[in-house]
């Protein structure tokens, strides 16, 4: 008898969090009339916001109505149940996943932190522009920024993007803030992107080598 009303507090414990979390939708201003050319970047942005608002509206439009639900207001369905014991186990609702096609195994709280980096990201792009390091996880695809890249560099320099390769230096900056003090690599023709892991093994910025792994997980 106790385990029913244990279970949905837990659950509305976690809702009300998921939903501060979510905000508003992600909104992007239209770019000036002086735009010159094609921005590949804000294209990607675009896309990006779009992917992003449609997993905001099935987040939001999932957590209110399961709220209801729980509080008696509303009719469970079978879709708000699997998120319901998704959430009770600490799982991401599939159905959150499959918005964004997220093939992850994460546990909600790891995703929800992503998700918390991810908005961080996306909001500061909106508002201020490419950021200085590109926190590359935190796409949802990522593939149209390194694709960008190229067509950005390509378009540039009068060179055709198919013969174009993309060349990765890591540097010895651990932190993204210390890039405000190096000169804008975007007029090289690059980006700086940051956020990726290592599986098996460590990347030691001192020496800018590759080392085992160590139990800690220290420089990984």
């Amino acid at each position: 008898v106790d385990t029913i009303p244990a279970a949905h507090a837990l659950v509305l414990a976690l809702c009300g969090p998921l939903l501060a979390q979510l905000g508003d939708p992600l909104s992007l201003a239209l770019p000036g009339a002086d735009t010159d050319g094609i921005d590949a970047f804000r294209i990607v942005l675009e896309q990006e916001v779009v992917r992003y608002n449609k997993l905001h509206s099935a987040m939001r439009h999932s957590l209110e109505q399961l709220t209801e639900a729980i509080d008696g207001r509303g009719v469970m369905t079978k879709s708000l149940d699997a998120v319901f014991h998704a959430i009770l186990v600490l799982r991401v609702p599939q159905e959150w996943k499959d918005t964004i096609g997220d093939v992850s195994h994460k546990a909600l709280a790891s995703w929800a932190a992503e998700l918390d980096k991810r908005l961080k990201l996306l909001r500061e792009w909106c508002a201020y522009g490419p950021p200085a390091s590109f926190y590359l996880p935190g796409l949802i695809f990522p593939q149209g920024l390194l694709a960008a890249i190229r067509q950005q560099y390509g378009r540039k320099n009068d060179i055709a993007i198919d013969t174009l390769q993309l060349h990765t230096q890591p540097t010895k900056i651990l932190d993204p803030d210390g890039l405000r003090w190096i000169p804008d690599i975007g007029a090289y023709g690059g980006v700086y992107i940051h956020g990726l892991v290592l599986e098996g093994g460590r990347w030691e910025a001192q020496t800018g080598l590759l080392k085992d792994p160590v139990a800690d997980g220290d420089g990984v």
